[in-house]
């Protein structure tokens, strides 16, 4: 299955990483071929046939939209409309016949909270055909409900054209494979730590005598993890296949997007998705380049109407030469295009990192160097090292309950750095609780503790919570004792399972 970069965002665009989770997902140790009429898969446009062009699977929803990973359509090469086809209807890419159905994609939405620097969250997308599919024939092309929210099952089906080796062999079949896996327990994916997160993705896989493991792999990903339904069949959507560590490792089963969460679910049920922002002209970083100078990063012209963010990095020059890999974050992503050139800058270059959102997902893009930044013009003097006394901010950028957990991405900001900042979250009971001393006691606030992601990032699990509605607060507090203004407050619904 794919495997997709971890860090953050602009670092993702400057540095290529030879880390296992870059991989693509594939099929290792099938049952076999199969014909499953939900299966699609996703082809270049300018592609003159399928053969030897899937580069990921997906799923039909309905005649005019189909369900794939959001990582298999972020590569800046095929991200856009005009740029990706559809295929269906076929099962041997060599000589798919007369019943293959191709589309021009002339939509691209992602899931609003995918983000190609964490791993694996909400990574789901949902791709508007320019003509409908022939379903006229189910038993050759057709539709997959969605399971429903809380759902779960268990065993599924996956399947596509991914590579069948789990070594260093790449061994693509022609014909479309499938394989029955069981849903693991989450316990089963803690070798991946944090990059596992529950409430948005499923564990599964099939270990098979002697140790070996059923997986997707190279090729595969964006395909689906069906709810098995009969042998090598299946009746609705459970999981999109999202990332691993290698693949086939009997200790990193694979790992898929959770269809059952209620944010993904919603998304994925959306009857007219709306175009994500595109960029059609670069950002670019105006002003003196020279410590003490304050510039600013223009975003650039986006299609979509998106909001922005930013993130400032400079990079080290050695003779001459850009050190890609000693990069440092000087101001982390937030909604602030304004940075000021401090000494530490001198002899780097500057980068900006935008990114634009919109209800059809984010692109994130970056400008080219900017400067080496020079000195402090003669006769200035550094500022006075004054007490700061500006106050950080935060923001909740991901939330969602599934399976009675809540998860939730806390996203901090201070005007000096994020050394020494302080976190505190609570959660409240806001329903169903009884009356008298009892309610009180079932609305109080309780605490939890904030998991440090980097670069201000913070990840809030809960445990297990009874069914109702829960308000989560977090307020910041930076190393100069600044606490921010306004709590950051957020009210989600945890449902029956």
């Amino acid at each position: 299955m794919a495997r997709r970069l971890a860090g953050f965002a602009l670092a993702a665009l400057l540095i290529t990483s030879g880390s296992a989770l870059a991989a693509t997902p594939r099929i290792v140790n099938p049952d076999g071929a199969a014909q499953l009429p939900y299966q699609a898969a996703l082809i270049p446009a300018g592609a003159p046939s399928v053969t030897g062009a899937i580069f990921c699977g997906a799923t039909i929803r309905d005649a005019l939209h189909v369900i794939t990973a959001a990582h298999c359509v972020d590569d800046p090469a095929l991200d856009q409309p005009g740029e990706i086809d559809v295929a269906a209807g076929f099962t041997d890419q060599l000589t798919p016949g007369p019943t293959l159905q191709r589309r021009h994609v002339t939509v691209v939405s992602s899931h609003p909270d995918f983000d190609r620097s964490a791993p694996a969250a909400d990574d789901a997308a949902l791709l508007t055909l320019d003509q409908p599919l022939d379903l006229a024939d189910p038993a050759v092309v057709a539709g997959l409900p969605l399971v429903a929210v809380g759902e779960t099952a268990p065993q599924g089906l996956i399947s596509g054209w991914g590579d069948e080796d789990a070594g260093t062999l790449a061994v693509f079949p022609n014909v479309l494979q499938a394989a029955a896996v069981d849903i693991f327990p989450d316990s089963d994916c803690a070798n991946y730590d944090g990059d596992y997160q529950p409430a948005v993705e499923l564990c599964a896989g099939r270990r098979l005598r002697g140790g070996e493991m059923v997986d997707t792999c190279q090729g595969d990903s964006g395909g689906p993890l069906a709810r098995l339904a009969g042998v090598q069949s299946g009746d609705r959507l459970l999981g999109i296949v999202s990332f691993g560590n290698g693949c086939a490792d009997p200790s990193f089963p694979g790992i898929y997007t959770r269809v059952a969460n209620d944010s993904i679910n919603a998304f994925l049920s959306l009857p007219e998705p709306v175009q994500r922002p595109a960029n059609v002209s670069a950002p670019a970083i105006r002003g003196p380049a020279s410590a003490g100078s304050t510039v600013h990063c223009v975003p650039g012209v986006w299609t979509g109407a998106p909001s922005f963010t930013f993130e400032f990095v400079h990079v080290p020059l050695a003779g001459g030469q850009p050190q890609i890999n000693q990069l440092q974050v000087v101001r982390h992503e937030a909604p602030v295009d304004a940075y000021q050139l401090t000494d530490r800058d001198v002899g780097t270059l500057i980068r900006c990192g935008v990114r634009a959102t919109n209800p059809g997902g984010s692109k994130f893009t970056a400008t080219d160097g900017f400067g080496p930044v020079a000195a402090r013009p003669p006769g200035s003097s550094p500022p006075v090292n004054t007490r700061d006394v500006t106050p950080p901010t935060s923001t909740f950028t991901r939330r969602s309950c599934a399976l009675r957990r809540c998860r939730l991405l806390l996203l901090v900001s201070d005007d000096r750095n994020l050394g020494g900042v302080h976190v505190r979250a609570t959660i409240a009971r806001l329903t169903g609780c009884a009356r008298g001393a009892p309610g009180r006691r079932c609305r109080r606030a309780r605490r939890l503790t904030p998991r440090a992601l980097g670069s201000g990032r913070y990840a809030l699990t809960t445990p297990a919570l009874a069914p109702g509605r829960y308000r989560f607060t977090a307020v910041v507090v930076d190393a100069a004792g600044n606490r921010q203004l306004k709590p950051t407050t957020v009210v989600l619904r945890v449902r029956p399972r």
